[in-house]
């Protein structure tokens, strides 16, 4: 009998065939009777639509799964592969696509604000919505179940009977996800629900009544978490709540003893780490394609998270209680911020602002002037920042226009000057304005931000302990320069050129304002002119040496003699006198400062840029140089007389500190425009007529030619 060879590669390929179609028939008893047949064990191709709900191809066998459940029959072994760890009812999950590994990936953090209504025991309760602020940590425990530990403040208040309720506990929640439970696990389904049940504690307090009441609450709610980046999502959350008697602080009781509340809060949720698996990244990434699509880690250049500052000023417009129609006033505002995603962003600012707060007549003689009494908001904002162009796909940094949202909350102190009193108190306000930029150079943004606010404080009556709550209107119109980190390369990419120049000079002259208690109207303007030179000792950093020559005006009334024409002895008498001048003084600032460019700083190294911004600050020299002094034309003066201030101001010298922001376009490669910013101050000596606030200071603002060698 002769045998038949069979070649190899005959065996092999017969084996190839048959060996799967036994293996899904061996194992197709253990899977559910849903259709899924050989696709829940094998690995297949996924796209971005298996990651956002639909069915995913399960794992590949053997890549470190559990070992096999399934019993050894007629001597068979175990493949080391458990197909019910990929089986969830009708859901499938594709094994790159589990959450993130690292414990911190799962952890994030929380804050917003919302509104709160107390069901009232009564009819004239009288206790509105009350404003809410909450902050919370909390954890994602798998695809499905999340643990949440909230803190959470309550304002509440009532005009006419000026009462102020104010709640603050902590509240832990449980979040079950019904998106990925009916729909699979999907990190970027853009909207994912959940429901909210927890159990809190609350202190509350009502103004006039003594004491904090205690009590227990426990709440219910839904969760609506949109998806805007791989780290950052915004959430709105509807809940109704049960609590203790006295979490109202009435004495009144409602029904069985229980206080009822519901409200909605929204929220800035932000995890530690990437929410979007490894598998996934690459997926998306692939969608992406152009120039700037991709980051040196094959991640999309839409999910940077630039830090940004800024500086910015503008005219201020308020419509406060007790003011005599509109005022304009001025505003200066420093802010350093982040995005955490494409689309949502915090701010952190630091304001200034005046505004007009009365009007008073001054008579000097038979003449009328007008004098302004001013106040001042100064305090501190976090704004959340919403990027609606986030949205889209392609995205990015680097485009030459865009606009962003912002709503904000802001604590400070109102200064207000009258003419008999002076008030001094806390306030808080509501911000809600639109910020549109234009790129002049990668890193460095122009824009102009239009913002709304509300000033809400109290002032209290003369004759009584209580207090009359006014809230004033704002509106600033800031216009300032923003400095990203959007286009820095990582480390390993930066490359470092050679100065083109090392030694720079400009001329430039402007004007130059001040913040003051009161004045006369009509002083005018001040102007200013300045030289400076500047030697760079490396791409960052150079020094600084200006002089600044300052001419101050002012108005006020003050004393003056009043000379008589002279006899035919020569003799002359004086007369001594009160009435209004017009001053001018002259100063002289001699700075030494350390200058830092802030686009090589937050942008990195990038030849050609058209648009430069330096910041620089140190310590200055100023030297006061005299005065020009005259009466004013309305004051009456005989023919033939003089006159002469009673007390002269004298040259005095002392040393002060100054900072400032220099914005450069290069016209050339040697010639540059410039319009720099710059404040100084000083402390040692007062000029007469000028009402500082606090500390002696001027704002200057000068425009001039730049020349690199």
């Amino acid at each position: 009998m002769k045998l038949m060879y069979i070649p190899v590669s005959v065996v092999m390929l017969f084996g190839s065939c048959f060996v799967p179609m036994a293996l899904a028939g061996s194992v197709s008893g253990l899977l559910p009777a849903h259709g899924c047949g050989v696709a829940a064990v094998r690995k297949l191709p996924c796209t971005v639509a298996d990651s956002v709900g639909s069915e995913a191809s399960g794992p590949v066998a053997g890549s470190g799964a559990a070992a096999d459940t399934v019993a050894s029959r007629r001597g068979g072994k175990g493949t080391g592969f458990n197909a019910l760890d990929y089986v969830m009812e009708r859901r499938y999950l594709d094994r790159g696509s589990e959450l993130s590994s690292p414990w911190y990936s799962r952890v994030f953090l929380e804050g917003g604000i919302g509104v709160e209504k107390m069901v009232p025991p009564t009819d004239d309760y009288g206790f509105g919505a009350l404003a809410s602020v909450h902050f919370g940590v909390g954890k994602r425990l798998d695809r499905l179940n999340t643990l949440r530990l909230m803190l959470h403040g309550d304002l509440g208040y009532q005009q006419g009977n000026n009462l102020m309720l104010a709640k603050g506990g902590g509240r832990f929640d449980y979040l079950f996800s019904l998106s990925s439970y009916f729909d699979g696990y999907a990190p970027t389904r853009p909207l994912d629900v959940s429901s909210v049940i927890g159990l809190g504690a609350q202190l509350s307090r009502q103004r006039y009544k003594p004491g904090w009441r205690k009590s227990l609450e426990g709440h219910f709610g839904i969760q609506f978490k949109f998806y805007t980046g791989p780290q950052a999502f915004i959430t709105f959350e509807p809940y109704v709540g049960i609590g203790t008697d006295q979490m109202d602080v009435s004495e009144t009781l409602n029904w069985r003893k229980y206080d009822f509340f519901y409200g909605a809060g929204i929220s800035y949720v932000y995890y530690l780490g990437n929410t979007i698996p490894e598998s996934l990244r690459r997926k998306l990434a692939r969608e992406l394609h152009g120039d700037g699509a991709l980051q040196p880690d094959s991640t999309p250049s839409s999910w940077r998270k630039p830090w940004f500052m800024e500086l910015s000023a503008g005219p201020h417009f308020m419509d406060a209680s007790g003011d005599e129609g509109v005022s304009v006033g001025h505003e200066t505002s420093v802010s350093v911020g982040k995005w955490l995603s494409p689309v949502l962003g915090l701010r952190l600012t630091a304001s200034l602002r005046s505004a007009r707060s009365s009007k008073s007549e001054v008579m000097s003689g038979t003449a009328s002037y007008d004098e302004l009494y001013h106040k001042f908001y100064g305090g501190a904002r976090l704004d959340a920042l919403v990027n609606p162009l986030g949205f889209s796909k392609r995205f990015s940094w680097d485009s030459r226009f865009g606009f962003y949202v912002l709503f904000g909350g802001e604590l400070g102190r109102v200064l207000r000057y009258e003419p008999s009193e002076r008030l001094n108190r806390f306030y808080g306000s509501w911000a809600l304005g639109a910020h549109a930029w234009a790129q002049l150079s990668p890193g460095l943004q122009f824009f102009v931000e239009p913002r709304g606010a509300w000033y809400v404080y109290d002032i209290p009556y003369s004759d009584a302990e209580r207090s009359m709550r006014c809230t004033d209107t704002g509106f600033s119109l800031n216009m300032g320069l923003t400095v990203t980190t959007a286009n820095r390369l990582p480390k390993s990419r930066r490359v470092s050129g050679v100065l083109d120049s090392r030694f720079s000079v400009g001329a430039g002259m402007g004007t130059s304002l001040r913040y003051t208690r009161s004045a006369l109207d009509g002083a005018g303007m001040g102007f200013n002119a300045q030289l400076w030179g500047e030697f760079r000792i490396d791409r960052l950093s150079a020094v600084r040496a200006s002089f600044d020559y300052e001419s101050v005006p002012t108005l006020h009334k003050t004393g003056f003699y009043d000379y008589a024409p002279a006899d035919a002895a020569g003799n002359s008498s004086r007369t001594w006198r009160s009435g209004v001048w017009r001053r001018r003084y002259g100063m002289g600032i001699v700075s030494l400062d350390y200058s830092l460019d802030f686009t090589e700083l937050m942008g990195g190294y990038m030849p050609g840029r058209v648009f430069s911004a330096v910041a620089y600050a140190g310590p200055s020299l100023f030297m006061l140089w005299g005065e020009s002094a005259s009466l004013h034309q309305s004051e009456s003066l005989s023919e033939g007389h003089s006159t002469a201030l009673a007390k002269p101001v004298d040259n005095k010298t002392v040393f002060g500190a100054n900072v400032g922001v220099r914005l450069t376009a290069h016209v050339t490669p040697n010639w540059s425009v410039y319009l720099s910013p710059t404040l100084y101050v000083w402390r040692k000596f007062d000029l007469p007529g000028i009402n500082f606030l606090g500390t002696k200071h001027l704002e200057t603002l000068n425009l001039g030619l730049q020349y690199d060698f």
